[in-house]
């Protein structure tokens, strides 16, 4: 079974972090929360746009954790990304989700479940599926109310491949 790190960068919650192991956990992924958190310079933040920029953070984050023995490693992360367009950033087998812009402070538990679609998504894609016609997270999502819309699972086909690339 593949392994999947999940890393705070700079301070989230441990409760919605737990959370999000829960639900994974619960579908039969292999996971884990790094134990330490790992934290931004300010040598990556953008005074001009008041954001932190995602290039920065992205090669600052693929160096620290390219040869951890995971498969797939996902930061999560509240700060303000200049990365509004996507809901993740990826490059190798390294994702980062900015939950800044998709967390609801009024209902956490459809932020955690925004979250967790955005983690099946990634996973989804690092088994080699693009954007499935079924009703499944799969199916893609360009803006919150898809996300929202889409169901926190995977059809048939779309388990039978993750499942044939040993997740």
């Amino acid at each position: 079974m593949k392994k999947i790190l999940l890393v705070q960068i700079n301070k989230v919650d441990r409760l919605i972090l737990q959370s999000i192991v829960d639900v994974l956990l619960e579908r039969k992924f292999s996971v884990n929360i790094f134990p330490e958190i790992f934290h931004i310079s300010i040598n990556a933040y953008d005074w001009n746009e008041d954001k932190y920029i995602s290039d920065i953070i992205l090669k600052k984050f693929q160096s620290r954790f390219n040869n951890f023995p995971f498969d797939i490693i996902i930061g999560i992360t509240d700060i303000d990304i200049n990365n509004t367009d996507n809901f993740y950033m990826k490059n190798g087998n390294i994702a980062i989700i900015p939950i800044k812009n998709i967390f609801n402070k009024n209902n956490v538990n459809l932020s955690i479940e925004r979250i967790n679609k955005i983690i099946f998504y990634i996973i989804g894609m690092y088994s080699g599926i693009d954007n499935c016609k079924n009703y499944c997270i799969m199916k893609g999502f360009k803006n919150i109310e898809e996300l929202d819309s889409l169901p926190l699972d995977y059809c048939d086909s779309c388990m039978t491949r993750i499942k044939q690339n040993n997740y």
